[in-house]
């Protein structure tokens, strides 16, 4: 089951202030300055996306059963949410 992940912010005193260093070989190296951390935000780690990647994955085979099960009993789409038109039910296709 998909465990529902409350993302915060990371909130900082500077927002987007970098210190620029001119290095020997011409390039130019950019550190960011952030200030006081006023709130950490929450991670974004290999976890959290995983958690995402499983909660996606997760709804879309209860979708692919649900399609399944309702062709199967030849259900019409529009009568499984509700405001739909509703239709009678047609008879299973014969396999």
């Amino acid at each position: 089951m998909y465990n529902f992940k409350n993302w915060v912010d990371r909130v900082t005193q500077f927002v987007n202030r970098f210190k620029e260093t001119n290095n020997s070989d011409g390039s130019i190296t950019h550190e960011r300055v952030d200030g006081e951390v006023l709130k950490t935000g929450t991670s974004q780690s290999a976890a959290n996306f995983n958690n995402m990647e499983g909660g996606i994955l997760e709804n879309s085979l209860l979708l692919a059963e649900a399609t399944r099960v309702l062709k199967e009993h030849g259900l019409p789409p529009q009568s499984a949410h509700a405001g739909g038109a509703q239709s009678p039910a047609q008879p299973p296709e014969p396999h």
